[in-house]
């Protein structure tokens, strides 16, 4: 399938954004075009999970063209939870998007009274050392942050807060939770998950006297 640079520009943008919205940073990943999938009337697979098609691939983003149908929600599944992605609305006049990691499973509900037209893309870390982005990893911190809160809990003398710097910068308009970005989103949905700690976001900075700068 050969599209044009526009178009794919648009792609890679998009992808950046759903990238960071499942807490990975977007340094050096790409949106890599797999294949194109019709869906006709009563067209559906079942629950599985995408393998690795090529070297540092994390996850996947499935975009839908516009194309008339009914039904054909998108359904990811992970550790019992559930994320719908009905996209029939309007479905012959807009793009639709879902990103998710490759460890979650999903599956599509039958399509009905038309065709559900999709663009499959490999969501790629290119280049770089290390373990790839994953949700096992994602719920392997829950549970030591889980264990964290336990001891805490227990501890005689536990501090009365803990201070977690980020790395992106916020102004008082945009500081709140769903606005965070990529790893602060990620830390902070660990954390959140976890179910021990109770979190305030706050904004820092410094207050100059007698020459001293106090960090706040």
């Amino acid at each position: 399938i050969q599209l044009g640079a526009a178009w794919n520009a648009y792609i890679q943008k998009r992808a950046a954004e759903y990238v960071d919205q499942l807490g990975v940073s977007n340094d050096n990943v790409e949106a890599r075009l797999y294949k194109m999938v019709l869906y006709e009337e009563g067209g559906f697979f079942k629950s599985h999970k995408d393998t690795e098609k090529e070297p540092g691939m994390f996850g996947s983003l499935v975009v839908q063209l516009p194309a008339k149908h009914d039904a054909g929600t998108l359904a990811v599944r992970h550790r019992g939870e559930e994320k719908l992605f009905d996209f029939s609305n309007d479905s012959d006049s807009y793009f639709y998007a879902a990103a998710f990691y490759t460890d979650c499973k999903h599956a599509l509900h039958p399509v009905k009274n038309g065709t559900r037209l999709c663009l499959l893309y490999n969501l790629v870390r290119v280049g770089g050392d290390g373990p790839l982005p994953s949700l096992a990893e994602h719920d392997a911190l829950c549970d030591t942050l889980l264990q964290i809160a336990y001891q805490w809990e227990n501890d005689e003398n536990p501090p009365e807060k803990l201070c977690l710097a980020l790395d992106h910068e916020y102004t008082s308009a945009n500081l709140a939770f769903r606005n965070l970005k990529g790893a602060d989103k990620a830390r902070v949905d660990a954390l959140l998950k976890s179910n021990g700690f109770d979190l305030h976001l706050a904004l820092g900075g410094q207050l100059r006297k007698s020459g001293l700068a106090i960090q706040i």
